[in-house]
């Protein structure tokens, strides 16, 4: 595997997880990610009945997420130009061990980046929220991970032996 495509499948790794708070479900890219507002408005509820949040919790909830999500959709636009830019350079092109090695740096450049802006909203977000819903979380998190790891467990060694 190319230096390359490694960053870019570490991209990948570390955004997937964080994608999927800002999501309906498990497993997908949150369309919140992409900016779009009715997203933004099933997350609010979402989070409204999951955590009991007051109308001042709502309130400061929605600003940080409208100020939050701009940024992860620049983010989300860049990783997604960094995938495509490999796709244009053919490996017997002279550039591409340069242009993958450039690839390489913008994707880690945007994995840092999201780390960054995502752990920037989830303080924020954990500020506003009594230890109760943060208990509450945090056990939710802790859900999703446990099934996400089993539906991407590797098989049993005999469910891969052949007869």
């Amino acid at each position: 595997m190319t230096a390359a495509r490694l960053i870019l499948a570490l991209l990948i790794l570390v955004a997937q997880p964080l994608l999927a708070e800002l999501e309906d479900g498990v497993g997908g890219t949150s369309s919140y990610a992409y900016g779009d507002a009715t997203a933004l408005e099933r997350l609010l509820a979402r989070l409204q009945e999951d955590l009991g949040l007051s109308i001042e919790q709502q309130a400061v909830l929605a600003d940080i997420l409208k100020d939050y999500g701009p940024r992860l959709k620049t983010i989300t636009r860049q990783g997604i130009a960094v995938a495509w830019s490999l796709m244009d350079v053919a490996p017997k092109n002279p550039q591409y061990s340069s242009d993958t090695e450039a690839a390489a740096q913008a994707a880690a450049e945007a994995a840092a980046e999201w780390v960054r802006t995502v752990t920037e909203m989830r303080n924020a977000i954990y500020s506003i929220l009594s230890p109760d819903q943060i208990t509450l979380i945090e056990s939710r998190l802790a859900e999703r991970r446990q099934a996400w790891q089993e539906r991407h467990a590797d098989p049993a060694p005999e469910a891969l032996a052949t007869d």
